[in-house]
């Protein structure tokens, strides 16, 4: 399924669409190559079991969690999207407190892509600051110049995949999860797309089959895969 799910993504991503400050059209994505030769990238070597760690988050707690377009660094965030922090430095320390809250040591977070706005010593430094095991989706400013910033994640992944198997939580036919940072408008109607990239104030995003995971839309820290799956049945 990954291999299916993944050929659809990269056709919209790769889909010509016209932009209003240009003249004509380009890809939805600029460098749209890098993605479309994008490998996952494992720190330890080997992927996590991540359909058996929702399973067990699922039945026995919220110990996955996902949130996406952190923006650390990036200070005309803080206007953009009127975030409620002064400065960096408090959006900095609140976020990474809020998401440390949450997060312990032995559970799963899926980052789902914009992390940050600095270079990657910088963002490393930030990034290790956070507690679990950190999965990151790549998202359009995780790439820099064509290439993807070396970004201390345990994994990094164009796309992630769940098979989505448990009735007290499905929906109609629901069957994947599927988390991608620009929301694709090419699954079909089994899957609900878990996203980021859109700074909106909904949580949906033109469909049902859609959660947008933007930070500024869970109160900057992140949402437990529980909490997603009661939405996906609503």
């Amino acid at each position: 399924m990954y291999d299916y799910y993944r050929q659809l993504y990269l056709e919209y991503l790769g889909e010509e669409v016209e932009f209003n400050h240009t003249k004509g059209t380009r890809p939805r994505v600029r460098k749209i190559e890098t993605w479309r030769n994008f490998k996952p990238i494992l720190k330890h070597g080997t992927e996590l079991d991540l359909d058996n760690a929702v399973k067990v988050a699922l039945n026995d707690g919220p110990n996955v969690w996902v949130w996406s377009d952190q923006h650390y660094g990036h200070n005309n965030i803080l206007g953009f999207s009127n975030r409620p922090y002064p400065n960096l430095e408090l959006m900095h320390k609140c976020m990474m407190l809020n998401h440390n809250d949450y997060v312990e040591d032995g559970d799963v977070c899926i980052w789902v892509g914009d992390v940050a706005f600095l270079n990657d010593t910088l963002a490393n430094e930030l990034i290790r600051k956070h507690k679990g095991y950190k999965i990151l989706i790549l998202g359009n400013h995780d790439i820099a110049k064509g290439k993807v910033k070396k970004l201390d994640f345990d994994e990094i992944h164009l796309l992630k995949h769940v098979q989505f198997e448990y009735p007290q939580y499905a929906s109609n036919n629901l069957n994947d999860f599927v988390f991608t940072h620009y929301p694709c408008h090419n699954f079909d109607d089994r899957t609900m797309n878990i996203h980021g990239h859109e700074h909106v104030a909904a949580m949906y995003t033109n469909t049902h089959q859609h959660i947008n995971v933007n930070c500024e839309l869970h109160g900057y820290k992140p949402v437990s895969i529980l909490a997603l799956a009661e939405l996906a049945r609503k």
